[in-house]
């Protein structure tokens, strides 16, 4: 319910337009994220330790306004997730991305601290892992994807050159997903999927970027 009553905030802000100004100029930014977890379980008074994970994504992009409304660029993705049993059995997983964007952007208030944006992506991505058991380490299927996508998402800026972002993700989206099998390259399987406003696969994002010329 708090995802629909966003989209509908988004909707109806994009119809409230000032004259202040998000461009024109340079910006760049994007957003980091770290998580760690562990577990244990008791039975019958003895404790035993659980996996534990790591995961680490920084995802940094630059981008160019034309003028105070439009603007495109480009980003950036890695991202690294490890998981390690008691017995120090391993398996990773690796993901790289890159992707455009273009983005409207209007502020919603006379002095400029809020913004809302429409922005359209399109981006291609890879994943690779691996699983250790023992002395033997094992590929795992490779897997691509590309996909597009429609992102609506508001600005704050407390200074006028730092701006955070909220999105939604995308709420409208399609992606075509290829994996391979790791010991015949002529063996693939293809999926394709297509979203529209699925509160399934759409989240919320946070971001931050410096605005030079502003």
């Amino acid at each position: 319910m708090r995802k629909i009553l966003l989209v509908v905030l988004l909707a109806v802000t994009c119809f409230a337009m000032s004259e202040a100004q998000v461009g024109p100029g340079l910006f760049a930014g994007g957003n980091l994220g770290i998580s760690t977890s562990s577990s244990e379980s008791t039975f019958g008074g003895t404790t035993s330790d659980g996996p534990t994970s790591f995961n680490f994504n920084i995802n940094p992009g630059v981008g160019y306004y034309f003028n105070e409304n439009v603007a495109a660029g480009v980003r950036i993705g890695y991202g690294s997730s490890t998981t390690t049993q008691p017995n120090d059995d391993e398996s990773s997983f690796t993901t790289f991305s890159l992707g455009v964007f273009g983005r409207y952007a209007s502020t919603i208030d006379a002095n400029g601290n809020f913004a809302w944006f429409l922005e359209a992506n399109a981006g291609f991505g890879s994943q690779s892992s691996e699983m250790t058991t023992g002395n033997t380490t094992v590929e795992g299927d490779p897997v691509s994807t590309l996909g597009v996508g429609i992102a609506p998402g508001l600005i704050y800026f407390p200074s006028p050159k730092f701006g955070f972002e909220v999105s939604l993700g995308n709420v409208v989206s399609f992606q075509s997903r290829t994996q391979e099998d790791a010991n015949n390259s002529d063996n693939e399987s293809v999926n394709t999927s297509f979203d529209l406003l699925d509160l399934g696969t759409m989240g919320l994002g946070l971001g931050f970027n410096y605005y030079f010329d502003r």
